[in-house]
């Protein structure tokens, strides 16, 4: 399988592009990611490029890609002591394309993850206001289906709820009774 060059077009055979080693860790880091990520990490890493024009360094790319895989398999997102929250990959992925749309707006290179970090929690936050508000208006529960003691139940309404196999008789109803008024 052939790979080919992205900045000078050479094609070459794929072991070739991966003979350094911090290009199989890009690689091996690249599968875990869910598939999410995999979409758009590619371009979220552009935002790291020098200003130069150089391509990123490998092994700045391999650490950058380290750690956003630590952040995502967290599962949630704290920010400067704000209440952490659930934070699934479809966020960090729609983190990452916000940066992305802004790129013109950011100061590029970036140097570090906190503003990703700061926009996947204001999307974690939302989601969890969203979940919180679908729990709270969802119908609460009836306390009519509720059973009641077998002791505080007359033998007749035991028998109606299938608390009793038989039919009280009225002997066993008027003793009830007289049980009930001492």
């Amino acid at each position: 399988m052939n790979g080919t060059c992205q900045t000078c077009g050479t094609s070459a055979p794929i072991e070739w592009f991966l003979s350094e080693t911090e290009h199989r860790q890009i690689c091996a880091v690249l599968v875990k990611l869910p598939k999410e990520i995999q979409a758009v990490i590619f371009h979220y890493l552009a935002l790291f490029k020098p200003t130069t024009g150089r391509a990123i360094q490998a092994k700045k790319a391999s650490r950058l890609m380290a750690e956003i895989n630590e952040m995502v398999t967290a599962g949630h997102i704290q920010v400067d002591r704000k209440v952490a929250r659930p934070c699934p990959p479809r966020l960090w992925a729609q983190a990452m394309e916000q940066m992305i749309e802004r790129r013109d707006r950011l100061s590029l290179p970036m140097p570090n993850h906190n503003y990703l970090k700061s926009i996947a929690w204001d999307l974690a936050d939302q989601a969890d206001a969203q979940a919180e508000r679908t729990r709270s208006q969802a119908p609460a529960r009836t306390v009519s289906n509720a059973r009641m003691p077998e002791s505080i139940l007359n033998p007749l309404d035991q028998y109606i709820q299938g608390l009793r196999d038989t039919k009280p008789s009225d002997e066993e109803m008027a003793e009830w009774k007289e049980k009930q008024l001492r």
